[in-house]
């Protein structure tokens, strides 16, 4: 049996805002050869294609390890996301991943374009400076959390206005069209203790959402608000 050290992790892309976090880690993950069982989904694809315009799973390997892909991670259909990455984590055999008839879907999957994918350039996610890491690191590291809820990261101006358009509490020139804001949560921290620390980093803007549990932070100009 593998010892946990070998044992891959098993990474999901479901399709909620946040493509750039998904892609960093799966780039960090191979670049230290950690074994990977990947799943992306339909709306997996089409976040990636919207935020970074990586509309394959064939384009996302480029991106992110190329050869180093190769070896480190294995890509398993979407409907087979339950038994057979849990049995290749837990060291009980490879599962219906490497049947040839699994490896041809994965092989199609990864050639296909996304379901109404956009001409390249437009809704792509602007260059330049995304969200400090501070913004997130700084919380896990002062609550020691081991995991941080992301809510919203980067969202596309078109995106942003139909959430503005079903009356959703976004601002109309968002810092989240930039890519330089995040809407987050740590579990097990009261949101209000999480707000008293994020604001004294002063950072950017913070807001507070009480209702909806989670804090805003960004790398505009220092201010404060509350939603609900």
């Amino acid at each position: 049996m593998s010892t946990a050290a070998e044992r891959p992790i098993v990474m999901a892309v479901t399709g909620a805002s946040g493509a750039p976090y998904a892609v960093r880690l799966l780039e960090t993950l191979i670049e230290r050869e950690q074994r990977v069982s990947l799943i992306v989904s339909d709306h997996g694809l089409r976040l990636l294609d919207t935020e970074l315009d990586i509309g394959s799973v064939a384009a996302l390997r480029d991106r992110v390890g190329g050869a180093k892909w190769d070896k480190a991670v294995r890509v398993f259909d979407d409907r087979d996301r339950g038994a057979a990455p849990r049995r290749q984590a837990a060291g009980l055999g490879r599962g219906r991943a490497d049947h040839p008839d699994a490896r041809r879907r994965r092989d199609a999957r990864g050639s296909r374009p996304v379901p109404g994918r956009q001409a390249r350039g437009q809704g792509r996610r602007p260059r330049g400076e995304v969200l400090t890491p501070l913004a997130i690191s700084r919380p896990a590291r002062r609550f020691s959390a081991d995991r941080i809820e992301i809510v919203s990261g980067y969202r596309s101006p078109k995106y942003n206005l139909m959430l503005r358009k079903k009356g959703h509490q976004v601002a109309r020139q968002s810092q989240h069209t930039e890519g330089h804001a995040v809407d987050f949560r740590i579990p097990g921290v009261p949101t209000q203790t999480l707000l008293g620390y994020v604001r004294s980093l002063r950072l950017g803007g913070v807001g507070f959402y009480p209702h909806s549990r989670f804090v805003h932070s960004d790398t505009g100009r220092v201010r404060f608000w509350k939603g609900s």
